[in-house]
């Protein structure tokens, strides 16, 4: 990857520095997943939620502007109120809290 990146441009040191914060990135979404047997119980897998209920749980994306602009192609507009199937909502719990820590700071933000 630090290969690619220097020869897309970047400075190799900087573009190094980049990449292990990727490596990090990624180990720490691997250590959120579910394992296999929290997988097979379904109660704790899917959750029905609102698209407003999930931003209040995952408010690192806007979810009415993700659905309506998903949506837009086939004419659907997509309410706060509507329901939603949410795959492993402790994951996405984890996954907003995670995002928004790398946000709230300029080295996150690179």
């Amino acid at each position: 990857m630090t290969k690619v990146g220097v020869l897309l441009g970047g400075e190799e040191y900087a573009t190094r520095l980049q990449m292990q914060d990727v490596i990090e990135f990624e180990i720490k979404l691997a250590e959120m997943q579910m394992s296999a047997e929290e997988q097979s119980e379904h109660d704790k897998v899917y959750r029905k939620l609102t698209v407003s209920q999930l931003q209040k749980v995952a408010p690192f994306i806007n979810w009415s502007h993700f659905f309506n602009s998903a949506f837009k192609k086939v004419g659907r507009e997509i309410n706060s109120s509507e329901p939603v199937m949410v795959l492993s909502l402790d994951y996405l719990k984890k996954l907003s809290e995670l995002v928004t820590q790398y946000l709230s700071n300029a080295h996150g933000r690179v």
